[in-house]
């Protein structure tokens, strides 16, 4: 099974509040240890890893999309969320959007959770215009983590 289709509602942010994109990644691993998906001793070094990636490199994927994630967290396991905006977030897009809709991913150096097939999947589910309209709709964290599982089981 996709290791998305599992993602809880608790792994889920509806209504960022940052307005920039370091600001973003900060309030979605915030949520993720106050969640309880990560040991709150591990929380600056992962901000830390996911900004200097983000500064070399944009996670915004296009269409309103961005996709952060590193490699070789000091995690036992695998840790997604996601994380909608309604104003945006400007992610430096290659096609000037701002970023709706933001999947990130955090994967131990030695753990294997299909993370690649995750993202590319999720990916491709994220870049249908219609889905990503459907996405900024839901007012729970329920129906968002519904609507992805029904998107990613089709």
């Amino acid at each position: 099974m996709d290791t998305l289709v599992q993602l809880n509602h608790k792994q889920v942010l509806l209504n960022l509040e940052a307005s920039d994109r370091f600001s973003a990644l900060n309030e979605i691993v915030h949520h993720l240890v106050k969640s309880g998906y990560i040991p709150s001793d591990k929380e600056a070094s992962i901000v830390q890893a996911l900004a200097a990636r983000e500064e070399n490199t944009t996670f915004a994927v296009g269409k309103n999309i961005a996709i952060p994630h590193i490699n070789g967290t000091d995690l036992n396991d695998c840790v997604f969320a996601y994380a909608r905006s309604q104003d945006g977030i400007d992610f430096g897009a290659c096609d000037s959007g701002l970023v709706h809709h933001m999947l990130l991913a955090l994967i131990p150096e030695k753990k294997k959770c299909g993370w690649l097939k995750t993202l590319s999947r999720s990916a491709k589910v994220l870049s249908d215009c219609d889905f990503r309209e459907k996405l900024m709709q839901p007012t729970t964290s329920e129906d968002i983590t519904n609507l992805l599982r029904e998107q990613l089981m089709a």
